[in-house]
């Protein structure tokens, strides 16, 4: 299913980054503000439901600010096209990461940097209750802590994506008004015995990968080294802000930290229930917190 694919690759990916953010923390700050014109030509969207929206072409401006000693800060607003409006209320849905992302990229086409959307809840009324065609422009931004990295963005970048598009439990949902809404119509009707058999023996051994208590379903361990991990990232981050050269030494249990999350991920089955959608969404909100207090 695109759902457990998607928590596996997109967490994964949020794991790089941070790692790139933490490996990052002992940069000097020493760079100047600046801007860069890119040319954004049929710029690629990414995730399961990547067809909900597209990025207006056109010329666009990267800004760098220069935070002292919060870092340096990557902005740019895009404009976003849509194209299939979500037949649910903002409040029903949720991102499989816990936002969108925009990647800055290079000539080749390889992602420098993710600039998460600041206006999430706003990016969510806008898919559900905007018109299709509708067009609003959306910001997306981040601190960095690397002159070097940011220097070298500000030279190569040459254009965006629009990546970690993947609603939650879309394939379960009814949520694309597209043209092949008839069809998985059609597939919800013809799943209505199998649903009725499972509500006379709820012990068949075809239970549904989203049971609560599937004894199978090994997220809870995954989502318990993903928190650990998290809570280490945010704990060596204060430490660095505050000068604290221990975090170098507790580098090594990051890292450790980082492989057995790695392996978690690899292993993992089966998909998010409602009750781990929730931890994890939770998770993530500690972290955007804790980042907006550095």
């Amino acid at each position: 299913m695109k759902t457990k694919l998607s928590v596996r690759n997109n967490v994964f990916g949020f794991i790089v980054m941070c790692l790139v953010s933490l490996l990052s923390f002992t940069s000097c700050n020493n760079a100047k503000d600046g801007k860069v014109e890119l040319d954004v030509t049929n710029a690629e969207v990414e995730g399961d439901n990547n067809d909900i929206v597209s990025i207006e072409d056109g010329n666009y401006t990267l800004v760098g600010t220069v935070k002292g000693d919060m870092g340096q800060e990557l902005y740019i607003q895009v404009k976003v096209r849509l194209k299939n409006p979500v037949k649910k209320s903002a409040e029903e849905i949720s991102f499989v990461t816990g936002n969108v992302n925009l990647e800055i990229i290079d000539k080749n086409d390889m992602s420098m940097i993710k600039l998460p959307l600041k206006e999430n809840e706003e990016f969510k009324k806008f898919i559900t209750e905007g018109k299709e065609d509708d067009t609003k422009e959306f910001k997306f931004s981040y601190v960095m802590n690397d002159k070097d990295q940011y220097a070298q963005i500000m030279k190569e970048a040459k254009s965006v994506k629009l990546v970690d598009l993947s609603l939650y439990n879309y394939e379960n949902t009814d949520m694309i008004a597209d043209e092949g809404s008839a069809s998985y119509d059609e597939d919800i009707d013809n799943s209505s015995d199998i649903d009725n058999s499972d509500d006379n023996d709820e012990t068949t051994d075809d239970d549904s990968s989203f049971d609560e208590t599937s004894e199978d379903n090994n997220l809870d361990e995954l989502l318990d080294k993903y928190e650990e991990y998290y809570d280490t990232y945010i704990s060596l981050m204060k430490k660095a802000k505050n000068g604290d050269m221990s975090a170098v030494v507790e580098y090594g249990k990051y890292l450790k930290k980082s492989q057995e999350l790695s392996k978690k991920i690899e292993q993992a089955k089966g998909d998010l229930t409602t009750s781990q959608l929730a931890r994890f969404q939770k998770i993530q909100m500690k972290l955007m917190k804790a980042m907006k207090e550095l």
